[in-house]
């Protein structure tokens, strides 16, 4: 088939070039882009020269590849590079590969690919070979991990489909592929937008979205201090979660550290914690959402993404409510009370079970089998992303939950699936309380928000409020002025304490209640609706609930005092 290489760019043509090269020549040496390089983007032994020797390796991209001026250009090119290759000729280069997403034409003598060899045999004195449009294409066509992770060269709208099509897949994987591709679709359209009614907010989840900081958390657990080399990361995924950077420009960032992720880091197994509203169910949202652009090929929405959330290597993804798992496992049906449960006798409660379930019940198309599902992910990359381990109440239904994902976890390594697996969470109550042991999962931990982000979540909030210029001065100007006290600005430190300030700002302007007392009263007031809609506790104790946080308030500020 025919890719897309244009959609790449001229930086990461040349790392799908070098990913080939590796592929092909496992000791080819690749070189950093954007950098002077003599003439050179990859080197390798050369292993049919005599004398030690080796191969130089160079990328010509070309934005507009169609045109006649840009084959022509290729021999100008050579012309240029000769002093380069001149040189690398002295220092041992036995041959030259000029590599290309022009495309040749193969017309005797007048062709490009004929003129070119022309102007070469002129020009060089070592062996020499062009690599045209076509040379790539027949090289990417088995060359399947590469594919998944430079999506973008696919036209295709059934992406998914074509990326598990393999020479020894059957068209029963195929039409699971699809079923699949059937709920991505459903749960795009379910996470498509980001509401917080309380704050009158409503908007596309990905126009909405910024990008919060993590680190590495500190481990309580001996063993996990003991055994580090058990977590089997990648040293360069380690180096960038680890604790708090003093530079605040290199602290690791959630979205961009997963979807970054290259499909070769052995990192499968992660909980993220974060206090209540403080994003850690968007992050995961919008991970997935990411994904879901990227298979159903939303052109549109890609382009509004900043670069680094939609250039990484492409998953699968599946995104589960833990409340909905924990029901599932109780014997009911989590989204239909009326249904039955249709798990059959012999059939095991699994997480795998579970993701036929949903996949069967969203995809808008008939059943699908666990096995089928199984069979999908071993030839897909793909995440599991399970939301809400917190919002679990009972201990024993928690402690099941830990076994049975943990048990999927040990199932998916002995078959060497590419299954990468996020829990949430808020931080443990208690330190007995169950949990994902440290010494096997990567647990990770949001922080406050800083500056520069405070100021670019005001400015996509104005934005989907539609203000108009006046009423973007006001907010803009106040919330400026109240960041500089230091009891507003810490209401202001993760995106749902920001948002409540914003609309208090936005409704109250310079009425907003400067004392702390009144103002932590309507903070407590929006969000104990929000949280009324996830818990039946808040809805019906809630004047008990306010009144214990008002013994709590008070103690603290006494003993403060």
């Amino acid at each position: 088939m025919d890719y897309n290489y244009e959609a790449l760019g001229p930086e990461r043509f040349q790392k799908l070039v070098q990913a080939l090269l590796v592929a092909e020549y496992p000791d080819t040496q690749c070189l950093p882009v954007r950098q002077s390089d003599g003439g050179r983007d990859a080197f390798g032994p050369d292993p049919a020269s005599p004398s030690p020797g080796f191969i130089v390796y160079q990328v010509k991209f070309f934005g507009t590849p169609h045109d006649k001026s840009e084959r022509d250009a290729i021999s100008a090119l050579i012309a240029s590079d000769k002093e380069h290759i001149v040189k690398l000729a002295e220092r041992g280069a036995t041959r030259y590969h000029i590599i290309t997403n022009v495309p040749g034409t193969g017309h005797p003598d007048r062709g490009s690919v004929d003129r070119a060899n022309t102007a070469l045999s002129e020009l060089l004195s070592i062996p020499y070979t062009v690599w045209w449009r076509d040379d790539l294409d027949r090289r990417l066509d088995n060359q399947h991990s590469i594919k998944w992770s430079y999506p973008d060269i696919l036209r295709a709208p059934d992406i998914l489909p074509l990326l598990l099509k393999t020479p020894n897949t059957q068209d029963h994987l195929e039409a699971s592929a699809r079923k699949i591709m059937g709920y991505i679709g459903t749960q795009f359209n379910t996470d498509s937008e980001l509401k917080f009614k309380q704050v009158e907010l409503s908007r596309k989840l990905t126009d909405l979205f910024v990008d919060l900081p993590i680190r590495k958390k500190r481990t309580r657990d001996a063993r996990a201090r003991a055994h580090p080399t058990r977590l089997d990361y990648h040293r360069d995924v380690q180096m960038h979660i680890e604790d708090d950077s003093t530079d605040e420009a290199q602290t690791p960032l959630a979205a961009e550290f997963w979807l970054q992720m290259t499909l070769s880091d052995r990192v499968y197994r992660f909980v993220l914690e974060g206090a209540p509203g403080q994003g850690k169910s968007t992050v995961t949202q919008f991970i997935c959402q990411v994904y879901r652009l990227r298979l159903l090929n939303k052109s549109g929405g890609l382009q509004r993404l900043d670069s680094k959330h939609r250039t990484g290597p492409i998953r699968v993804p599946f995104r589960l409510d833990l409340r909905d798992f924990a029901l599932w496992l109780g014997g009911r049906h989590p989204f239909d009370a009326s249904v039955e449960c249709g798990v059959s006798s012999g059939q095991h409660r699994s997480l795998e079970n579970f993701i036929a379930m949903q996949v069967s019940w969203f995809s808008g198309t008939s059943q699908i089998t666990a096995d089928e599902c199984i069979q999908v992910l071993q030839h897909a990359h793909s995440v599991i992303v399970l939301d809400g381990f917190d919002e679990v109440a009972e201990i024993s239904t928690r402690t099941t939950l830990v076994d049975e994902i943990c048990g999927a976890a040990a199932r998916f390594d002995a078959q060497d699936i590419s299954v990468q697996i996020i829990i949430t969470s808020r931080p443990a109550a208690f330190a007995s309380s169950p949990g994902f042991p440290e010494d096997e999962w990567i647990h990770l931990e949001l922080i406050d928000l800083k500056p520069p982000t405070i100021l670019t979540y005001k400015d996509k909030w104005v934005e989907a409020q539609d203000l108009d210029k006046q009423e973007t001065d006001m907010v803009s100007r106040t919330l400026k002025a109240k960041l500089e006290q230091p009891h507003l600005r810490d209401l202001a430190r993760n995106p749902m304490q920001l948002s409540i300030l914003l609309h208090l700002i936005h409704v109250q302007g310079a009425a907003l209640p400067e004392k702390r007392t009144t103002l932590y009263e309507e903070y407590m007031k929006l969000f104990l609706n929000r949280e009324a809609e996830k818990s039946s506790i808040v809805r019906d104790q809630r004047e008990l609930i306010l009144s214990i946080h008002g013994v709590l308030a008070w103690c603290l500020h006494t003993r403060a005092e």
